[in-house]
């Protein structure tokens, strides 16, 4: 028969695991702007004050392009053959809008230019 003690300290490593394993899903960081493998950075060299980088592992090699504005980023990325994933269509208006730019027009640019996928 085991002890209290032990299955005391059995629960508690558990619970502990749990934890740990509950902070590390917590620090992941959520897409804020609706595009897959897009990001906003910070770059004083631009007139707004930020651009756009697009940045992806692909075989264990290093992707990256950065634009100062959306519809040249998507140019720049479609033109080299990656694709452009929409993974929330809501925040995505939200950060096309908040750009400056019609929705409706940005979207018709996408379908014109292929590339274009939402998932």
């Amino acid at each position: 028969m085991t002890s209290l003690k032990v299955l005391f300290e059995e629960a508690l490593a558990e619970q502990r695991s749990k934890q740990i394993c509950a902070a590390n899903v917590q620090r992941r960081s959520k897409n804020k702007n609706g595009f897959k493998w897009l990001n906003k950075a910070h770059n004083k060299n631009y007139r707004n004050g930020y651009g756009w980088n697009y940045n992806r592992r692909i075989n264990g090699r290093v992707v990256c392009f950065y634009a100062s504005d959306l519809f040249r980023l998507f140019e720049k990325v479609v033109g080299h053959g990656y694709e452009w994933v929409v993974v929330d269509e809501a925040r995505a208006r939200a950060t096309v809008e908040g750009e400056g730019y019609e929705w409706k027009d940005f979207v018709g640019f996408m379908n014109e230019n292929g590339g274009f996928k939402v998932m």
